[in-house]
């Protein structure tokens, strides 16, 4: 897949030097940051375009970690892994950075930081790009990794589907 950035043509590789199926390979994303950490010409040091959104920089880490979890390539428990270190990523990203952005707009706090983003401006930047997540990680599991699973006789089971000796052994871990 090929994207523009900034007038130049890149060509978005997934990690085994293919084109990558969802056009984030993580080739493509080196390039991609490096071109970005390149100070536009004639930039003061206080321009706001020299300095990335933590919020969006972790979210975009998330991410790789994600491609890792949708590569084929990977084998099956590697990407059960992956989707698992997505989710607790998730999880405390929520917890802590939203809950903190939430805080800052709460208590009126209107102030962009050095990359140029109000906390409001950056929770709705947060807010979409973490759905988008949310749903290739969800296509991800549901559409690739369970099934993939139950072919190989794996299942995930809820408490419904557990007869009364598998509920007692269950409550005795749990």
């Amino acid at each position: 897949m090929d994207r523009t950035l900034e007038g130049k043509s890149v060509r978005t590789l997934g990690r085994n030097g293919r084109a990558a199926r969802n056009g984030n390979g993580i080739q493509a994303r080196a390039k991609l940051a490096r071109a970005a950490t390149q100070p536009p010409p004639h930039a003061e040091p206080s321009d706001s375009a020299l300095f990335v959104n933590r919020e969006l920089s972790w979210l975009e880490f998330n991410e790789r970690v994600l491609e890792e979890a949708m590569d084929p390539t990977v084998p099956l428990a590697e990407r059960c892994k992956f989707i698992g270190i997505v989710s607790g990523n998730l999880d405390e990203f929520f917890m802590v950075r939203v809950a903190g952005l939430k805080q800052q707009q709460a208590g009126a706090v209107n102030e962009p930081t050095a990359d140029g983003l109000t906390p409001a401006e950056s929770l709705a930047a947060v807010a979409t790009r973490a759905h988008q997540q949310a749903a290739r990680q969800s296509q991800c599991l549901n559409g690739e990794v369970l099934p993939q699973l139950r072919e190989r006789g794996v299942r995930l089971l809820q408490g419904k589907d557990l007869d009364p000796e598998q509920r007692a052994f269950v409550a005795q871990i749990f």
